[in-house]
């Protein structure tokens, strides 16, 4: 009888231990999910700021070409040739 019991003991110490063992690679799929997710938060940042880099850009040359067409005097009319 005691054998059982000890075998019994030995299987529940054996269960616990897998179950510590099972935590703790939880909690490391867990960080490494939260360092996934953190990687590409930051890529996604990074990225938006480029795009708005490349917006102001535009914006400024958009600015520039208004200026500029609205300095210039117009250009002469083109002179048309009624067919008949």
């Amino acid at each position: 009888m005691q054998d059982a019991t000890n075998e019994v003991h030995y299987k529940e110490e054996g269960v616990k231990t897998l179950e510590c063992v099972d935590k703790k690679l939880s909690n490391a799929r867990r960080k490494e999910d939260v360092k996934d997710i953190l990687d590409e938060f930051l890529s996604i940042q990074k990225n938006l700021a480029s795009k708005e880099q490349e917006k102001a850009d535009l914006e400024m040359k958009v600015h520039s070409l208004l200026d500029l067409m609205n300095n210039h005097s117009p250009p002469p009319p083109f002179p048309c040739q009624v067919m008949g």
